[in-house]
């Protein structure tokens, strides 16, 4: 039981778009500017998943949606709704992870093209026995610096990983019996907007809640992790450090040790110094896997 614990931490999921920060109030929206990531890719308006699990017992199928549609949006034409692309997997060190997709060749990238409405289902499982771990990056093929076609959103450009929608099913299975079964819905990742991350937390003998937490960036990053009781006390403390491209996936007792009680029920902060982190908690309880919503805020100043 506790191996199996350990690999529904693998289940966890966020997709994310990152956006650049405009305008000296601190306003968010769609920017241009370089967000050069791990491995040389830009992760401006590009989609992150950030925890990927797979193995004899368990699979992900991943769903791309291209929303694009010319009844909804009639200034646009078929041809500039397609959207291509690549999705790129990485292992928990940042190195490219190779994964079976669709059963067929064993690959650490897979392309893909999208009419304007199409949909597609990449079933992932492991090349061989082993389970493996690590995150993926969807990549839409549109240079950051050219102005897309699709139009607005509110006050916002449509552009790369905005044209999608991404949503992943983790399943778990002993033997040829379905153990566990989850969907997560992707969260948007704002540049200058996951500075800090707030999440329930619990731990008893039934289960605990479990984190997830990539570095999307070119730089290494300190993330502090703090524990706290419901009258918000300090419960705990600790400090993690991930390297450019690593990923990490823990159980609150791994990350605090004795700090946690025999019975928690509190929170987590989770605090980043550098861009590109993406934070994500789920809660194992039984063997039964539930994501837990994060709440997400950039740097905070005082208002005019």
């Amino acid at each position: 039981m506790k191996f199996l614990l350990h690999t529904l931490v693998g289940l966890s999921l966020l997709a994310g778009s990152a956006w650049a920060q405009m305008g000296p109030g601190g306003s968010h929206g769609p920017g241009l500017g370089d967000m050069t990531g791990h491995a040389g890719r830009p992760l401006e308006h590009n989609l992150v998943l950030p925890q990927l699990a797979i193995g004899p017992d368990i699979t992900i199928s991943i769903v791309l949606l291209n929303w694009g549609n010319t009844q909804r949006m009639p200034w646009a034409t078929a041809e500039s709704l397609k959207t291509t692309g690549r999705v790129l997997f990485f292992d928990s060190s940042g190195n490219p992870l190779t994964v079976r997709v669709n059963d067929s060749a064993n690959q650490s990238e897979h392309p893909f093209t999208l009419e304007a409405s199409q949909m597609v289902r990449l079933n992932l499982t492991s090349p061989d026995s082993n389970t493996k771990v690590g995150w993926a990056l969807i990549e839409v093929d549109e240079p950051i610096s050219q102005q897309t076609s699709w139009g607005m959103m509110g006050n916002h450009p449509i552009m790369r990983g905005e044209k999608l929608s991404a949503s992943a099913v983790f399943s778990v299975r002993q033997g040829a019996q379905l153990r566990s079964q989850a969907g997560v819905i992707p969260s948007m990742f704002e540049r200058s907007q996951f500075v800090n991350s707030v999440m329930p937390a619990s731990a008893d003998a039934n289960g605990e809640t479990g984190v997830a937490i990539v570095n999307t960036s070119a730089k290494t990053v300190d993330i502090q992790l703090t524990l706290k009781n419901a009258d918000g006390t300090t419960a705990g403390q600790t400090v993690v450090g991930l390297a450019a491209g690593n990923q990490t996936a823990k159980f609150i007792r791994e990350l605090f040790g004795n700090q946690v009680p025999a019975s928690f029920d509190g929170y987590m902060e989770v605090t980043s110094t550098g861009e590109g982190t993406v934070t994500m908690a789920i809660m194992v309880s039984q063997g039964v896997l539930t994501a837990i919503p994060t709440h997400h805020t950039g740097a905070m100043r005082q208002g005019m």
